[in-house]
Formats: C-alpha cells, sequence, structure tokens
C-alpha cells in the first residue's frame, strides 16, 4: 500500500528539518544518506546501464544529496560523471560527501562541458532555501540542461523552482521526473513548478511524520479517513439528508448530486425542488422523496415553508439559479444549527454575505476557483497564483467551515489543517462534476461527524470515480456515478 504523504512550504520544510535535527537528534548526514538512498532506488528504475549519466551538484546541501546518490550509483556499477563547485563554497556536509567519493574514480566536468553526450542528467544545484535569481555560470549550465535532449531527474525541486510559489527565479530546470525529499513543497503544484517539476514523487528520509500537517490526499491517506459501516445498522443510522435545488433549466444538476449522494450511502435523502420540475424528476429518481415548493418562472419563489426539522445534513444550491429567493433560501438555512453543504448558486448566493458563515454548526463550502472570488476579495488569477496561502487565510478567519477548492488540483481547508489531491483528470471537465461531487460529500457526511474526514474522502472517491476503462473525453456523469461504488469497495477491501 502507498504511505500517507505531506506537503509543505519550503521554509516550514527546512523548519521541520531542524527540528528533527535539533529536537530529535537526528544528524544531518543521516538525514542525507536516507534522502541518497531512496533517490537512488527511484534513479535506477528510470535509467539502464548502458546510458550516459550526469549528476549536477551546487553548493549547498542539496549539492551533497547529489553526491551521495553518486556514490549509491557507482556501488552498483553505474558510473557518471560529476559537476562540482569550488571546494570552498559547499556545506560542511556536502564537503563531507564530496570526500567520502575520494577512493572512487570520477570524471568530473564543468560549465563548458557538451551536456548534449547525456542520456540522463541528475540536477542537483539547488534545492528548497533558493530565494534569488539565478545567473552566471549556473543560468548557463542550466540553458544547457533544457537544450539538450536528456531525461532529467531533479531532487526535491527542479534547480530555479521556488519551494512555495512554484515561481522561476530568472531560470529554472525543466525536469521529466522530481523526487521530493520527505514531503512535496507547494511549489510543486502551481505557477511554473507545476509545468517544470514534470512527474512528481516522494521518498522518506526520516523526519518524524508527526510534525507533519499538511496532508497529500492518496489512497492510504483516504483508507485511513473513510467512514466506516456497520453492518448491525439502519437507515437512521447513516441521517437524513436534504438537498435543495433544482429548476426548469437546470433540473439536471440536482438529479446528479442526488444519485451520487445515495450511491455513497447516506441513510435517506429528500430533495426539495420548484414544483414546475416535479414531473421530470420523478421520472429520473425513485429513491429519493419529494418536497415540491411553489414556482415562478421555473425557480423557486419564495423561501417561505423550509421545513428542515427531520433532516441532520442540508446539501443547497446545484441548478438553483441566481435570484433573490436563492440569497433567501441560503440566508435561512445558515440560521439553522445544522450541519450544512454550500455548492454552485448557493455560494455565489453568499457574496456580500460573509457574516453568514460566522456559524456554531459545520459549514462546507465546495467552490471552484470562480466561485471562490465570491467567498474572498480575490481575483480568479490571484487565486490561481497562490492558492494555498488563499485557502489557509479563509480557514483561519471562518473556523467552522470546510472548503474544497476544485481545479487541476484540489485543495481541502479546516483551521490548521491543509490536504492537496493532485491527480488531475480531464474527464471530470465536464458539467455536472461538481455536482456529484456534492453528492459524494453529503453521502459520506451521512455516515461520520468528522466532516473534514468526509469531505477529503469524498474529493478522492470523486476523483478516481472518473477512472474508467474508456477514452477521458467519452467519460459521461452516469459512469461516475456507477463507479462510486467500485471505489468504496476498493478501499473498504484495503482496511481488512
Amino acid at each position: 500500500m502507498k504511505q500517507i504523504q505531506y506537503f509543505q512550504t519550503g521554509p516550514k520544510a527546512r523548519e521541520l528539518d531542524s527540528q528533527s535535527i535539533q529536537q530529535y537528534n537526528i544528524p544531518s548526514l543521516i538525514l542525507m544518506e536516507q534522502a541518497a538512498s531512496e533517490s537512488a532506488k527511484i534513479i535506477k528504475q528510470q535509467i539502464s546501464s548502458h546510458q550516459k549519466i550526469c549528476v549536477l551538484c551546487g553548493p549547498g546541501n542539496n549539492g551533497g544529496d547529489g553526491l551521495a546518490i553518486v556514490r549509491n550509483l557507482l556501488k552498483d556499477d553505474i558510473q557518471c560523471d560529476v559537476y562540482i563547485p569550488n571546494i570552498d563554497k559547499m556545506s560542511h556536509d556536502e564537503q563531507i560527501q564530496y570526500h567520502a567519493l575520494s577512493y572512487y574514480s570520477l570524471t568530473y566536468i564543468d560549465e563548458t562541458h557538451n551536456f548534449d553526450e547525456y542520456d540522463v542528467i541528475i540536477d542537483c544545484l539547488f534545492g528548497n532555501g533558493l530565494s534569488r535569481n539565478i545567473t552566471g555560470i549556473y543560468e548557463q549550465i542550466i540553458n544547457k540542461v533544457n537544450q539538450s535532449n536528456a531525461y532529467v531527474i531533479s531532487i526535491d525541486l527542479p534547480s530555479g523552482i521556488e519551494a512555495t510559489t512554484g515561481k522561476k527565479l530568472g531560470c529554472a530546470i525543466k525536469a521529466n521526473l522530481t523526487i521530493a525529499l520527505d514531503c512535496f513543497k507547494e511549489g510543486h503544484f502551481i505557477n511554473d513548478g507545476y509545468i517544470y517539476s514534470g512527474k512528481c514523487v516522494c521518498v522518506d528520509i526520516g523526519i518524524p511524520h508527526s510534525l507533519h500537517t499538511q496532508y497529500i490526499i492518496n489512497e492510504a491517506l483516504v483508507t485511513k479517513l473513510l467512514p466506516q459501516r456497520n453492518d448491525n445498522s439502519h437507515k437512521g443510522t447513516f441521517k437524513k439528508a436534504l438537498m435543495i435545488g433544482g429548476s426548469l433549466s437546470m433540473q439536471g444538476a440536482l438529479c446528479l448530486s442526488a444519485k451520487a449522494c445515495y450511491r455513497s450511502g447516506i441513510g435517506t435523502l429528500t430533495v426539495m425542488i420548484p414544483d414546475v420540475i416535479y414531473p421530470v424528476i420523478a421520472g429520473k429518481m425513485d429513491f429519493a422523496m419529494t418536497i415540491c415548493r411553489n414556482s415562478l418562472n421555473g425557480y423557486f419563489s419564495n423561501a417561505q415553508d423550509m421545513e428542515l426539522e427531520p433532516y441532520q445534513i442540508i446539501a443547497i444550491g446545484n441548478g438553483m439559479g441566481r435570484n433573490k429567493t436563492t440569497i433567501e433560501m441560503v440566508h435561512k438555512i445558515l440560521e439553522t444549527d445544522k450541519p450544512v453543504i454550500l455548492d454552485a448558486d448557493a455560494l455565489w448566493a453568499i457574496q456580500n454575505h460573509e457574516e453568514w458563515l460566522n456559524r456554531n454548526a459545520p459549514t462546507i463550502l465546495l467552490p471552484h476557483i470562480k466561485e471562490m472570488t465570491y467567498l474572498t476579495s480575490y481575483s480568479v488569477s490571484q487565486i490561481l497564483e497562490d492558492p494555498f496561502r488563499i485557502i489557509k487565510e479563509f480557514s483561519n478567519v471562518h473556523k467552522n467551515c470546510i472548503t474544497l477548492l476544485k481545479s487541476n488540483i484540489s485543495i481541502v481547508g479546516y483551521q490548521d489543517e491543509l490536504y492537496v489531491l493532485n491527480q488531475a483528470n480531464s474527464a471530470l471537465a465536464k458539467g455536472g462534476s461538481g455536482d456529484i461531487l456534492c453528492g459524494i460529500v453529503t453521502g459520506l457526511c451521512g455516515q461520520t461527524n468528522n466532516y473534514i474526514s468526509a469531505v477529503v474522502s469524498a474529493c478522492y472517491v470523486h476523483n478516481q470515480s472518473a477512472n474508467l476503462d474508456l477514452d477521458c473525453a467519452s467519460v459521461m456523469p452516469d459512469d461516475c456515478i456507477n463507479n462510486i461504488s467500485n471505489v468504496l469497495m476498493t478501499l473498504r477491501k484495503k482496511v481488512l
């Protein structure tokens, strides 16, 4: 089974490294040796014995990692040329690694060398901690690497990528594979870092896992968090949910959400809809109870007669429409003490009413990038540039809100916890995908009171539901909904 993995800002990752050394008494050289050993295992899987290899080592501990990697490769008779800085510019640990190679016969190169002769280049020039633009000799080397046809493996970060922002610092190595050390960095997932990192994997270097609070959403984590179902239960065990939404022009959104909710394991489900769409809704699903309310021009006509007392969780917004009544209904629901899930048009309804989120009961928000602008003062471009910071800020202000920001990566924030799913899937780049996610969230929230676990699990289940033996362009919403059961079954088998 895959291991639980983590991600951090650049400064936080360096802080955890220092904590391991100073508080846990783990010598820095042991961390370096573990990093090199684990990285070398992955490198060996990517190369063959006849390939010509070069390892580029910079003036710091990233360079020390590179020299230790060279030694690990040499143990298996894998030869490589090496670039190193002047010894007086090396860090203390890098100097130790350099002297440990003194008994080996190595070819050392300089920046004038022809990089086109290499099949594989291992980039250990700069890692986490780089804070200024790269110029001079290192700029020359990076440009040569990028112009070569070599397969490039970067250690921790592609040299030149800032660890937190993911932005290029003047220039940067464009890697085919990046091996992150201890944890992924936020910069791997955003801005230039998302493109320049290539495929990303992470290796454990011995830093205590208990120091981490930011998690990668993967199978190992979700197997631990997924709400479990006791066979000694009944429909009431898994809560009564109410989903409010739909309109004459968008009844499909509510239907998709309701189907996904039921497929995900809710106890009982009731949908509240405008009366004008009742015949369509009744014909599409017979598993949910239906409450009809008066309509006007295809939408809810007013916010009166909303009987909410029997329900333990309420989801609102899918296909509802953007009008005064939607705003009034969302406000009324947020005045209750019930857990509420806001999606789609309900997110539009709370713009300019941020104070409505200051409630004691849990509030789950499912915005895409544009909808996140309704919840904050930031523009689309600002959110795309710095989504982690913005989610952290929002979660710090709204302590009882769980926010799932949907994009090519998905970020979940709650208080001081942060999670990221980095498994982009174009099969979900279609209308209706967000409605399905809302349904999965509602269904899993019905099976636990640990709502952050439910939301993180739902994020993963939704993503995996689109992994089908179909062309990604051809995946239909019902394909994903029908596959939810397979995803859940696979995860439950992992628990056993």
